[in-house]
Formats: C-alpha cells, sequence, structure tokens
C-alpha cells in the first residue's frame, strides 16, 4: 500500500460492505456547461487544444495529488464540484473512488514562500457517487506524472459532477482563497486533471502526500506559461451566512472539522464484525451505482 492510501485510509473497510452499498435516495447529479453559474472567480475550463492531463492518482508510480487554488465570491456551502480529467492511455473502470479536498492558502511571502500552496486542510469527501460525462474525444493530448516526469498519452476528455450533500458541504467564505485538491484512489487505473485554458492567480501543485509538501507545477513542454486546473465550484442552495468562527483545521486526514456535520452520511452504515475475538468498528464507503 502506496504512502497516501495510507494517509487517506486509516479506516478498516470490508469488502461486501461496499458491495451493500447505493445512490442515496434523492440525491441529483447534475453537469455544468458554459453560462452556468458559478462562486469562484471564473470557471476554469478545460484546455482542448494543448492541455495536459496531471496525474491525480493513486494508480500511477508514486501516487500524486494534484491542487489548484481559487477565490470564492460568494459565501455559502459548496454542494456541487466540477472538474475534468482523463485517463493514462484511455484506460478507465466502471467504478472509481474519488477524494476531494480543500485546502487552506499559504500566499507567497518572499524569500521563504516562493509560491503559494496548500495549508491546513479544512475538509475533504470521499466518494464513489459522480456523474461521468464524456466531453471531448479524437484528441491527442499528454498524460503526465510531475513526479517522474514520464509521460504517455490519451485521446478523451472526462467530466465529473460530484454533488455534495448539504449538510457535508464545506462553508466558504467570500473573499477568501482556498485550494482544491483532487486525487482518484481506485488504484488500478490512472487518473489526470486536466489543465485549464483560463489562468488565475498562481500555478498549480502537486505532492506525493495530501499534507505536503508541494511542489510547484511547471508545464512538461518547457514553454513558460501558466499551469492552473480545470473545475468549477458551484451551488443550487441558497447561500448561508459565513460562519462567526471558522473550526479547526483538520488534523490529519481522518479527523473531521470543528463545528461540521461527520463526512460519514445518514445513509452510511455501521458495521460490527466480530474479528479474532474483537470488535471492529467498520466505516460503510459509497459505492457508485
Amino acid at each position: 500500500m502506496s504512502k497516501m492510501m495510507k494517509s487517506l485510509r486509516r479506516v478498516i473497510i470490508l469488502p461486501i460492505i461496499l458491495s451493500l452499498m447505493a445512490v442515496p435516495v434523492g440525491m441529483v447529479l447534475a453537469d455544468w456547461q458554459p453560462g452556468d453559474g458559478h462562486k469562484m472567480h471564473f470557471p476554469q475550463l478545460p484546455d482542448l487544444e494543448n492541455g495536459i492531463d496531471i496525474q491525480a492518482s493513486t494508480g500511477g508510480d508514486p501516487s500524486t495529488i494534484v491542487a489548484d487554488d481559487f477565490l470564492c465570491t460568494e459565501s455559502g456551502p459548496i454542494t456541487d464540484i466540477h472538474i475534468w480529467g482523463s485517463y493514462a492511455d484511455d484506460e478507465s473502470l466502471a467504478n472509481k473512488n474519488f477524494i476531494l479536498l480543500i485546502y487552506a492558502d499559504i500566499p507567497v511571502d518572499p524569500p521563504s514562500v516562493m509560491y503559494s500552496r496548500p495549508g491546513a486542510l479544512l475538509w475533504f469527501y470521499d466518494t464513489w457517487v459522480y456523474d461521468e460525462i464524456l466531453w471531448a474525444d479524437g484528441l491527442q493530448e499528454i498524460f503526465w506524472n510531475p513526479a517522474t516526469g514520464e509521460s504517455t498519452v490519451d485521446t478523451m476528455v472526462w467530466q465529473y459532477n460530484f454533488d455534495i450533500p448539504i449538510d457535508e458541504a464545506f462553508d466558504q467564505v467570500e473573499g477568501t482563497i482556498y485550494w482544491l485538491g483532487v486525487v482518484e484512489m481506485h488504484g488500478d487505473v490512472t487518473f489526470g486533471w486536466k489543465t485549464s485554458v483560463d489562468h488565475w492567480n498562481d500555478y498549480a501543485v502537486w505532492s506525493g502526500d495530501p499534507i505536503g509538501p508541494w511542489n510547484e507545477i511547471l508545464n512538461p513542454a518547457g514553454d513558460l506559461y501558466e499551469v492552473d486546473m480545470s473545475f468549477v465550484i458551484t451551488t443550487p442552495y441558497s447561500p448561508s451566512p459565513p460562519p462567526e468562527e471558522p473550526g479547526e483545521p483538520v488534523v490529519g486526514i481522518d479527523v473531521y472539522p470543528v463545528n461540521k456535520v461527520s463526512l460519514i452520511a445518514p445513509w452510511i452504515a455501521l458495521a460490527i464484525s466480530v474479528i479474532a475475538g474483537g470488535i471492529i468498528l467498520v466505516r460503510r464507503r459509497k459505492s457508485h451505482s
């Protein structure tokens, strides 16, 4: 098991539990199209001409997580996150496990901080539930592992739409810069987050661990242009007022934020299994139906 897998999986999960999971009743997944609303500086659309897919997956060797910064333009819960990506050599599977993370911002502060990067981990969402749409195909694009510099090709771009229950959503505050982190955890496929044709603030970053250290992503072709990732932050809900006092940062990937409802939603059951005479508490994971 990779270092990232150990960091992101500190609970015991029974395989049989996963097979029993289903999409929660009432959950509606929706795609995002140019012209639809957003609650960030502006949508960062995928680059379909000169784009590169930056590995954000435990399926590569080594595992990598990718993050990019955004400016909140409307206080309230983030209930929809949309990203674009591809797979190394176009090899994919029906069921994939994504983890989305939101971090505080560490701004540029020379000479100690030469580029901005994610700070404290504020929230994460572990899910097998998403809407997958083929966005474009027939392309010739580079799929790149920033940890090794190795690359391969892909020809298809997929849009992934994540609907986050309101009681599990992260409350962002207008005027604040955050970082969105993405990693696909299945392990048998290698997902890459697509770079964007739109650029805002600093370069995206990558790491081999969800808590860093973080490395600036420079264009592997050597051209001096910014590398930003393709994503949109939206919400169909009415915005809620900002919290009076923000919760404490998450200390470790499996500790939930203060003043947030546990990420273990009502439809996730708890199972008790007797193993070697002991009782182990097992968290059920959501599965993609």
